[in-house]
């Protein structure tokens, strides 16, 4: 195996540990080949780093990180890199937060920072944000002008 053809060849790396494996009920691993596959859909699912792989000579190395990928503010900017808003439910998925009122809090913080804009006519559950701009300044400093 090679760190190239890791995800479309299928082998046992080492044989001694997938016996050991198939002797669990239900058996740890599905099949030849899943172990990559399943730690790195688990990992991503968890919001941890996904593992790396290396070839050292004869050797294969999987480094396994218990690190968070990224804090949820640049799991939101990222996401609005190829999006053009991001709602609630959006946000939950991308950082892997379950409870509702924390990304609000995060929103707001954003907010707060000039990072997001709630996008205007938009309400309750349906508010959706969008990446800070420019002209968001200046708008807000026209609106604090008093009028003649």
């Amino acid at each position: 195996m090679t760190v190239r053809n890791l995800t479309t060849q299928r082998a046992a790396r080492n044989g001694a540990i997938e016996r050991i494996l198939n002797k669990f009920v239900p058996p740890a691993n599905r099949d030849i080949g899943e172990g990559i596959k399943t730690a790195t859909e688990a990992m991503t699912k968890k919001g941890l780093e996904k593992p790396s792989f290396a070839e050292d000579g004869n050797s294969f190395v999987v480094t396994i990180k218990h690190e968070k990928r990224a804090t949820a503010e640049l799991a939101i900017m990222e996401y609005l890199e190829s999006h053009e808003t991001v709602n609630n439910k959006q946000a939950r998925e991308i950082t892997f937060i379950h409870e509702d009122w924390k990304v609000k809090s995060i929103f707001r913080r954003m907010e707060k920072s000039k990072m997001i804009k709630q996008v205007e006519g938009t309400v309750t559950s349906q508010i959706k944000y969008r990446k800070w701009r420019k002209e968001d300044e200046l708008q807000g400093q026209l609106q604090l002008k008093p009028s003649e």
